[in-house]
């Protein structure tokens, strides 16, 4: 067993080593593909304060090495300087620090092909909401962060196989699953509305357990107007339990998700669906609930298991100059005792893209209409391209509770912000 766990706990090591032996083992000298290099500067200007800051510098480097016709290596480091590293405040902020966000061993032979590395592996095409990508961990800034990708690269395994002309299997393997980030109390992108147990996200991936993988598979359709997925996964998940009341401790829990994706292309506009499905999921439940519990009797840590339906239905359309995507989000939890977050929830999104000028000029926007309390979140983003290596943004986010019933969006309002970027590539 201590063989074992020593193996998994090396395992993130392993593309490393393989690369190592490739170069190698590999005829001829390794072939430099790409390069790349950018410094990103920003700083924000926070409305309800009346303040500026915290700013930042992030310096991106990318290369692709070709090590033989079939086996190439992708990395990707993202340091970042400025306040944020110990201090998770704004919303333009870089991610979690963090200084390798892609290294990973490519290979493609006929029709198969893999991808081993610390990466981020996308499942399904649902905005802003988590459906079927559960391999990766996120960075919890809530919706405070809808212009930053959320998505924290893992180490992992992806393989895919060409069943024909129009099927493939896709296998996906992460050995520690995903490490999410939680804001800290106080900052931006805390809030308090849901309490305690607010999150459920997968767990430290230092931990060298066997059993803490998450795995899964996906089989995919296409034809000439339509596509489908169905999927199969495993994840590790972290909750809050009740173990020494009142203090609550972290605890782990397995959930079997099965799911899948389908859309239908009809002329310019995509009519797609997609769906996840927990048939036993474990939830945290409120302090009020908990010792109702005890009260009758029922011995109890504060969690209770209840099955969970996502679903996402969405239309979208584009052509050379602009795309929009209209969504509708649904979450339901098997009724029973309180939970800490809500046990049916209802969202509608829209994003909207506008390029002008030949592409140098594009118009993002991105906002999400929670149905049950009325609160809305939007994020507005210029680009203007001055030449091929530099870019500048500017945007900003606001928040609005329609009846008074906070929610989520609501729980923001009096924390707009106005940001700006310029983005320069050296090389």
């Amino acid at each position: 067993m201590q063989i074992i766990q020593f193996v998994f706990h090396c395992l993130p090591l392993g593309p490393i080593v393989l690369l190592l032996f490739v170069c190698s083992e590999s005829v001829g000298a390794p072939k430099l593909v790409f390069s790349s290099l950018e410094v990103e500067a920003a700083d924000e200007f926070q409305v309800g304060n009346n303040s500026f800051g915290p700013g930042f510098l992030r310096l991106i480097g990318r290369a692709e090495l070709a090590l033989t016709e079939n086996l190439t290596v992708k990395a990707m480091v993202s340091p970042c300087g400025g306040p944020y590293r110990t201090r998770p405040e704004g919303v333009t902020q870089c991610a979690v620090y963090r200084l390798i966000e892609e290294l990973t061993l490519n290979g493609d032979y006929n029709r198969f092909s893999f991808s081993v590395g610390r990466q981020v592996v996308t499942q399904g095409n649902t905005e802003g909401f988590i459906l079927l990508d559960r391999y990766n961990g996120r960075d919890y800034c809530r919706f405070a962060r809808l212009d930053v990708q959320n998505k924290m690269p893992n180490w992992m395994a992806k393989g895919k196989a060409s069943l024909g002309d129009s099927t493939s299997l896709t296998l996906t393997y992460a050995p520690f699953s995903g490490q999410s980030y939680l804001p800290q109390a106080g900052s931006y992108c805390d809030d308090s509305f849901h309490g305690l147990g607010q999150f459920s996200y997968l767990h430290d991936p230092n931990n060298n357990s066997f059993a803490d993988g998450a795995g899964g598979a996906e089989l995919a359709f296409s034809h000439d107007r339509w596509s489908a997925t169905l999927n199969v996964m495993s994840t590790m998940e972290d909750l809050f339990t009740l173990k020494t009341v009142p203090l609550p401790q972290k605890d782990k829990s397995r959930a079997l998700w099965v799911g899948g994706t389908s859309a239908v292309s009809l002329g310019s506009v995509i009519v797609r669906g997609e769906i996840a499905f927990s048939p036993s999921r474990e939830f945290t439940l409120t302090p009020g609930a908990t010792m109702g519990q005890l009260m009758r009797g029922r011995v109890t840590n504060g969690v209770d298991q209840r099955w969970n339906l996502l679903a996402a239905f969405g239309i979208e359309g584009r052509n050379d100059e602009w795309y929009w995507a209209l969504q509708y989000f649904d979450d339901r939890i098997e009724s029973g005792d309180a939970l800490v977050r809500d046990e049916e929830s209802h969202y509608l999104s829209l994003r909207f893209r506008r390029t002008f000028l030949n592409d140098r000029v594009s118009f993002d926007n991105f906002t999400v209409f929670d149905i049950d309390y009325s609160d809305l979140a939007i994020r507005a983003t210029v680009s203007y391209e001055l030449n091929e290596k530099t870019t500048v943004m500017l945007g900003g986010t606001g928040y609005i509770d329609f009846d008074g019933n906070t929610g989520w969006f609501g729980s923001y309002e009096g924390r707009e912000s106005v940001f700006l970027k310029i983005r320069r590539t050296i090389f």
